[in-house]
């Protein structure tokens, strides 16, 4: 997470900012991580987290992996991706048009693969709210 974090910002390396919270794996549950690994599905990250948020009972789970997007899915967990958190901080005005445009580039351009098709619906979502 640190290196997450300090792409972000350098200065989140060294100390996280105070709204971000970091929660422990309840000890019962590393029994579920193991057998979901073992599926072979996704790794132990995305085992975690959502074995996490599914004993958190979390709003959202946040992840970019297909497999774990659609695993959490199905066991009830509401499930959202970078591109998604992006369009929704737009859409509540958390950011302005060009600002999300930038960062929906910036996603682009990062080692997250999105698809041309999904580019082209979030360029015409973010379009049509702006409207």
């Amino acid at each position: 997470m640190d290196f997450e974090l300090s792409e972000i910002d350098v200065s989140w390396k060294d100390k996280k900012p105070s709204w971000i919270s970091v929660e422990e794996l309840p000890p019962l549950e590393a029994s579920n991580v193991k057998a979901l690994c073992m599926v072979g599905l996704f790794g132990i990250g995305e085992a975690e987290a959502i074995i996490l948020a599914k004993s958190l009972k979390a709003d959202w789970l946040l992840t970019d992996d297909a497999s774990a997007r659609a695993f959490a899915n199905s066991i009830g967990l509401e499930v959202h991706g970078s591109l998604g958190v992006v369009l929704w901080a737009a859409a509540i005005g958390h950011l302005q048009h060009d600002e999300t445009k930038m960062a929906i580039e910036k996603l682009a351009k990062s080692s997250l693969w999105i698809s041309q098709t999904i580019l082209r619906k979030a360029y015409k979502a973010l379009d049509e709210m702006f409207d």
